[in-house]
């Protein structure tokens, strides 16, 4: 017999009304009541109704401030038992995604993630005086069910890694306004600085209103007589602020640099990936947006340091409609002879516009040129085509690879990780895939910290030509 999302409730509330105190009882039934219906679908009421009796109970006392986390056990269906969580919180961003990405990332089968948010009174010792009234504080509560029962070490890994999600997510919480104000004031004092100056600011405003969600910052200062940029300690904010945090206390490793690379720079804005992926949101690489920060006769101070991740819709904003990347658009045209208009010119900005924004936004001027310029000859004649270069800190190589639609699949390009790794020396070799509709396929190797210097053509090119068994079609390098 088939039971509607009503029914289920219904019957797992009757299951526990006799189990647990009043205010436990309210919170269940609020909880319940405000559950997607597929939510409920996959697990009986008397499996479900002791999890909650339990969780909720612990969760009807706060025993302080931040998150709780309460370690459960159910029955699988199965005949057997698995462990369960509740996690209570206050409401914040970032929370459900970032549980569920920290639970992928320790390889955990999970049946169930439900959530919802409710407010909640509470009185002072931390017990519920009320549920669902408008006005009071927002409570966020996530049932999290896992296929297994978790040895005590795993449980207590998990238990860790949701405790310091909170605890980032609740950071940036309090710090938005901090960051967000920061951005203005860079992009203000960047407007300062003619032609260029003026895009840097209208990119950080548009990264303010909605283009990047923030999650840090901190100030580098030029220190005389020193070659390595030194952390402003006192201007950290958000993730930034705990130097011995384990992911975000080293984020930075390498980035900004040193003052050399800080003025060699051709453009006072840096946009970059991180050497790590964050602990909230989306399970990527951070993104770093830097910003060179002068003086009124031009001398370098330092650098403001923002790191976070674009948003998705910032991700898909056109570069013709990007502040800054507009710009540099425009002078890859002009640096490849190319009209502004015409369908040359729409080639370009069509490759341009597909290629992994990394490259779009941090890549040299004339090496985008090229790579443009090759690509549009490859699709009136498809061929295999490598494109290297070092990123503006020389932390890693980053490798296009351009072949014949027809001669793709998966398994080539990971072969040709591994060929990249191998013959780099990289710690490991990340990769994206573009897949279109016209005649080509391109695989995007990023070859993380690989051994320097390389030489191109036989490190890079012939391994990564060897594995597609292909003809030797040119090389464009660093």
């Amino acid at each position: 017999m088939n039971h509607t999302p009503q029914d289920l409730r219904t019957q797992t509330l009757e299951l526990i009304k006799d189990k647990a105190a009043a205010p436990v009882v309210e919170l269940v039934q609020a909880w319940l009541a405000s559950l997607d219906a597929e939510d409920l679908a996959d697990i009986a009421p008397d499996s479900l109704a002791p999890v909650l009796v339990d969780g909720f109970t612990q969760a009807a006392k706060r025993t302080g401030s931040g998150c709780q986390i309460a370690t459960l056990r159910y029955a699988d269906g199965r005949g057997g038992m698995a462990s369960a969580l509740l996690i209570l919180n206050e409401d914040m961003p970032y929370l459900v995604d970032s549980i569920v990405m920290a639970m992928r990332r320790q390889h955990l089968a999970v049946r169930g993630v439900m959530n919802t948010v409710l407010p909640v009174r509470r009185a002072a010792d931390g017990s519920v005086e009320a549920v669902r009234q408008p006005g009071d504080p927002l409570e966020s509560y996530v049932l999290v069910l896992l296929d297994e029962e978790l040895a005590p070490e795993a449980l207590a890994a998990l238990v860790a890694a949701l405790e310091t999600v909170a605890r980032d997510a609740a950071v940036v919480r309090r710090d938005a306004a901090a960051m967000s104000e920061r951005l203005a004031a860079v992009a203000t004092a960047a407007s300062q600085h003619g032609e260029e100056g003026a895009e840097v600011a209208a990119f950080l405003e548009w990264a303010r209103s909605g283009g990047f969600e923030v999650f840090g910052y901190a100030y580098y200062r030029v220190k005389p007589g020193v070659r390595e940029l030194e952390r402003d300690i006192p201007s950290r904010v958000g993730v930034l602020q705990d130097t011995a945090h384990p992911v975000y206390g080293t984020c930075l490793a390498n980035i900004p640099g040193d003052f050399d690379t800080l003025a060699k720079r051709d453009s006072a804005l840096s946009i970059v990936k991180a050497d790590v992926a964050g602990t909230l949101h989306r399970d990527q690489q951070l993104d770093f947006i830097g910003v060179r920060d002068m003086d009124a006769q031009g001398a370098i101070l330092g650098e403001h340091c923002f790191v976070g991740l674009f948003t998705r819709a910032g991700n898909s904003t056109p570069l013709a409609a990007l502040p800054f990347a507009r710009g540099r658009v425009a002078k890859v045209l002009s640096l490849a002879g190319v009209r502004q208009q015409g369908f040359r010119a729409e080639k370009f900005r069509e490759i341009l516009e597909s290629l992994p924004r990394t490259e779009a936004l941090e890549a040299d001027l004339d090496w985008l040129a090229q790579v443009c310029g090759s690509v549009v000859s490859l699709y009136k004649q498809p061929r295999t085509k490598v494109f290297a270069r070092r990123d503006v800190y020389a932390r890693h190589l980053n490798v296009l690879v351009y072949l014949p639609r027809e001669r793709y699949s998966a398994s080539v390009a990971s072969s040709l990780a591994k060929a990249l790794q191998a013959s780099s020396g990289a710690t490991h070799v990340s990769m994206q895939t573009l897949v279109a509709d016209g005649p080509l396929a391109r695989v995007y190797l990023i070859a993380h910290a690989a051994r320097y210097p390389l030489d191109l053509e036989t490190d890079i090119e012939q391994p990564l030509l060897g594995v597609l068994d292909g003809g030797h079609n040119g090389f464009a390098g660093v």
